[in-house]
């Protein structure tokens, strides 16, 4: 049975959920914590995904990555690109010949690059990987939840890394979208679904790791509509961690005469520190902050207070207001028409931050799980898309950032879809045509984004009815295209004087044309294949790395177990001084290979046979010994039955005695029946 999973990427750590047993699951991850690190990392023989990339990321700090998030589906020359650099000093920025960003690494003692759309599709299929352990069902169907202000480009990289990573991406959802599916199907109190009823309007103000989205939502029972959308791609927690980082940079700095921001890794760990920090400060007033060797062996402590923080932080909190306003006015609302604003996102959790919004706009809330809400909507959406799975009725719109430019064929850029316009929805074109052609879409960067051919049309020249649809992942498609036919046929009847009477009637054809879907966003099948299959490859080379391991931990365990039962004596008495001797001198020969050279970098078939040499001794000594248990355990219960009869016995016995006795003596009846039952 498989079971449909939604995840949060996230740029710092992502969430995974499940639709199972009637419900939404958070799923836990392999260190039982419930967001897991979106980071990935290379060693000398395997990589470090997650919970185990992020625990080695300061010892190997350029070979492990983060921020995936920001840069897939980025070329290297995009703007945006020249904002998220300075969130990569640790590791070597590369352009690919495609134009993308790629990370080199050193991987297997050799230098490797992997491009962003790449290294996400490890993380993916780390992620299936763990919720498959968890749940021990198929995982295949996915719905991710990415920002709202992510290009076209960006979804089809998305779905491009989940395909690699052996995932059906079923969609590519807004993570404030699916933050507000969770609320309209958890919320028992939004209005009646009518006409009459106005709706209930919702701000969600998503502050994560490294953007913020406001958007607008409008709830009646069983249904939302995003009104309108606003953001800052480049705002975030970080931002907070950086002003917090920056600030004790300038003082360790100052105090030891040093520059420690050319070594990445003092920055990493005064990095870590004031995330740590900022966390405390949420709940207390004032935190110390100390970090053992920064650098050069100086240990470094000091302490920040809740109010220097906010002194920190103050001109970041001024960005707060444009992506609320821009939302509003997409809406065609004021604040004053809002029912309330909800927080979502780690970052929204910094009291300067919720005491800012309070103070210019209205009272906020935390209605919903800050960290697992999107996750839990994106699983209820991926399940609604699920024909095996049922779930309550829920419809949701979302509404489009940018214009979808699209020709039909005559050289002209018409917007079908104009920014702030409702998805998903479509729309039906009416055009004449007399040979095949090609519907070509551009994104409001003039860039093409999808080319669709059709075929199949007659030379003679017909009206070609088009469906466009901009699809709930606000990707572009021409799900149908097709013409119509009109039939003649005479069909008899009989009327009322018994003649018979023809009528001509007509009947109507559809004759679908051939639609042949290309994006240059988009992986070919051959890269496709490509690139699962060297997935494939590095998933298994890393199972075998963790077999070898865990063979080699098994084997250490054995030895230590063996040398401690032959020195207690513990064995003695189940086996032959000669026996126990070629046991020792296979545990000392196993003992001193393994912290040798080659037993400290061997293969796992080594590591097995040395424990199966072991075992075939170690095995026989121990089945005497627990055989020789079994036994007196056998004696000892066949003892304890006799004993039992025995005593049944005796007691039956001073019974028959007494009732005898009392009978003699002609004792009444009711003494008599008080000797039966007893």
């Amino acid at each position: 049975m498989s079971a449909p999973f939604g995840l949060d990427f996230g740029n710092d750590t992502s969430v995974f959920a499940v639709a199972r047993n009637r419900g939404i699951d958070v799923i836990v991850n392999d260190v039982s914590n419930r967001s897991t690190p979106s980071v990935v990392g290379f060693g000398q023989k395997n990589r470090f995904i997650g919970e185990n990339g992020k625990s080695k990321e300061s010892s190997n700090i350029k070979n492990t990555v983060g921020n995936l998030k920001r840069i897939i589906g980025l070329n290297y020359d995009d703007i945006d690109f020249e904002v998220e650099k300075k969130f990569f000093n640790k590791n070597k920025l590369v352009k690919l010949d495609d134009g993308k960003i790629g990370i080199q690494f050193r991987f297997k003692n050799e230098n490797v690059t992997f491009s962003a759309v790449q290294l996400a599709a490890m993380y993916l299929d780390h992620s299936k990987q763990i919720i498959a352990n968890e749940t021990k069902l198929v995982i295949k169907d996915v719905t991710i939840a990415v920002p709202s202000w992510y290009t076209q480009e960006q979804r089809y990289a998305v779905q491009d890394a989940a395909k690699i990573a052996g995932l059906n991406p079923v969609r590519i959802i807004n993570e404030i979208t699916a933050a507000g599916v969770s609320y309209g199907i958890f919320k028992q109190d939004l209005p009646a679904n009518n006409e009459e009823t106005p709706a209930r309007n919702v701000i969600f103000v998503d502050i994560g790791h490294s953007s913020y989205t406001a958007s607008v939502a409008a709830f009646k029972t069983g249904e939302m509509k995003i009104l309108g959308t606003g953001f800052d791609k480049h705002f975030g927690g970080r931002d907070f961690d950086k002003a917090v980082t920056d600030h004790f940079i300038n003082e360790f700095n100052a105090k030891y005469k040093v520059d420690c921001r050319e070594n990445p890794k003092a920055v990493y760990r005064l990095l870590s520190a004031a995330q740590k920090l900022k966390k405390v400060l949420s709940a207390n007033q004032a935190a110390p902050f100390n970090v053992e060797s920064v650098m050069d062996d100086i240990d470094f402590s000091s302490q920040l207070t809740r109010e220097e923080l906010e002194e920190l932080v103050a001109p970041l909190l001024q960005r707060i207001r444009t992506p609320l306003e821009n939302a509003l006015k997409q809406a065609n609302l004021t604040i004053e028409d809002i029912h309330s604003i909800e927080l979502i996102g780690g970052a929204s959790r910094v009291p300067c931050l919720k005491d800012f919004i309070t103070e210019n706009y209205k009272e906020t809330s935390r209605t919903l799980n800050s960290d697992e809400a999107i996750a839990k909507g994106a699983a209820f959406i991926c399940a609604s898309a699920s024909p095996l799975v049922r779930v309550r009725a829920f419809k949701y719109t979302d509404v489009l950032t940018g214009d979808v430019n699209i020709d039909f064929g005559d050289g002209e850029f018409n917007p079908v879809f104009t920014a702030g316009s409702p998805y998903p929805s479509t729309k039906l074109i009416t055009l004449n045509k007399d040979a095949d052609f090609k519907i070509t879409s551009k994104n409001g960067k003039n860039e093409v984004v999808s080319v669709f051919d059709i075929t199949g049309v007659p030379k003679e020249g017909v009206e070609l009815k088009i469906k466009v649809r901009a699809d709930p992942s606000g990707l572009v498609s021409v799900p149908e295209v097709y013409y119509e036919t009109v039939e003649e046929y005479e069909e008899e009847d009989v009327d009322e004087q018994g003649e018979t009477v023809k009528t001509t009637k007509t009947k109507s054809h559809q004759t679908k044309l051939n639609v042949t879907h290309t994006s240059p966003y988009a992986l070919s099948e051959e890269k496709l294949a490509e690139l699962t299959a060297l997935e494939l490859e590095l998933s298994a080379s890393d199972a075998l790395v963790k077999q070898t391991e865990d063979a080699k931990n098994t084997l250490e365990e054995h030895i230590y177990y063996c040398k401690d039962k032959v020195s207690s004596d513990e064995w003695k008495p189940f086996a032959s001084e000669a026996e126990l001797k070629k046991l020792s001198d296979l545990v000392n020969a196993a003992e001193e290979w393994l912290y040798s050279e080659d037993g400290e970098d061997a293969k796992k078939a080594k590591y097995v046979a040395k424990y199966e040499d072991i075992t075939r001794y170690s095995n026989l000594i121990k089945g005497r010994k627990k055989q020789q248990e079994q036994e007196a355990t056998l004696a000892k219960k066949e003892k304890d039955s006799i004993d039992r009869m025995a005593a049944l016995q005796e007691q039956m016995a001073k019974a028959k005695a007494a009732l005898d006795k009392a009978q003699a003596s002609g004792d009444n009846q009711e003494e008599l029946d008080d000797i039966k039952m007893d």
